[in-house]
């Protein structure tokens, strides 16, 4: 295995598998165990987006991790806005942080709040989507040797035509 390059979340890299087993691990990621927002009951919504948007966008937070994650794993975290302009998921306070602070939920003018608790569970991407770890792909990429007369060969044939 050759790694190619890695960034802050992303990881590239190269090896000789047979397809069967690169499709195989790609599924497997969908058996990974992740945080998410599952249920939220929201108290006080004064933003211009329905609640279920609300929910469904902080939903697809993605939530920072620790070994010590397992199915069991419950917990809860807060949210209380009452202020002029986006509201951030760097605003959900409670034991677990999220990955992604500058996310937006939602906006909110002079006078208006939101006031929500977001109940926190461990699931699998198989589950639903928000439970995904993140994006595996592969493709095949092939390596053609050409013979320098086959151009030659080729540009004469296309004359004829």
């Amino acid at each position: 295995m050759e790694k190619l390059g890695k960034k802050e979340n992303q990881i590239s890299f190269s090896t000789e598998i047979e397809e069967s087993l690169a499709n195989a691990i790609r599924r497997y990621v969908n058996e990974i165990s992740v945080l998410a927002i599952d249920e939220v009951e929201i108290f006080k919504n004064d933003s211009p987006l329905y609640d279920e948007t609300v929910a469904h966008r902080l939903g697809l937070i993605p939530l920072k991790m620790d070994k010590n994650t397992d199915e069991d794993t419950k917990s809860k975290l807060k949210l209380e806005a009452k202020k002029d302009g986006f509201v951030y998921s760097g605003e959900l306070k409670g034991p677990e942080k999220v990955v992604y602070d500058k996310i937006p939920i939602t906006s909110l003018t002079k006078g208006q709040e939101l006031s929500l608790v977001a109940e926190i569970k461990a699931g699998k991407g198989k589950e639903h989507s928000k439970f995904s770890p993140g994006l595996m792909f592969y493709r095949n990429v092939l390596e053609l040797k050409i013979d320098k007369n086959l151009y030659n060969e080729l540009k004469n044939q296309l004359l004829f035509l």
